[in-house]
């Protein structure tokens, strides 16, 4: 089965013990784009993961996907097959701000500072 992880981090997460050889397929994708692919995933019943390990990154993506990305602290790991939505804030965000919907808007308006990746992983 297919999954899909979003995660706070450009790493992708392989069990390279088990997988040694994969492909990784990766291209930005805007802020709609990820929208779109997560509610995709929901149609086709595929499961939804979180692999973000930052509670403020997880409160902005939650708000910017319109869809709950919880806050985890354990390891995932990915398999030819699945799909990560690798998300990368170019700018240090203070670990309590919580962003007003001005400054989120901002963010989302200037690609330099806010990066959406879809990788896919391929055996």
């Amino acid at each position: 089965m297919t999954d899909i992880y979003i995660t706070d981090s450009l790493v992708v997460p392989i069990n390279y013990n088990e997988y040694p050889h994969v492909v990784i397929v990766q291209r930005k994708i805007s802020v709609e784009g990820a929208r779109r692919f997560i509610k995709i995933a929901q149609n086709n019943g595929l499961r939804i993961m979180s692999a973000v390990g930052n509670k403020a990154a997880a409160e902005l993506l939650s708000r910017l996907l319109d869809y709950p990305v919880m806050f985890v602290t354990l390891p995932v790991f990915a398999k030819p097959g699945d799909f990560v939505i690798n998300f990368h804030l170019r700018v240090r965000l203070p670990a309590e701000k919580t962003l007003t919907q001005e400054e989120l808007d901002q963010l989302v308006k200037d690609e330099d500072h806010l990066w959406l990746i879809l990788t896919e992983i391929k055996s």
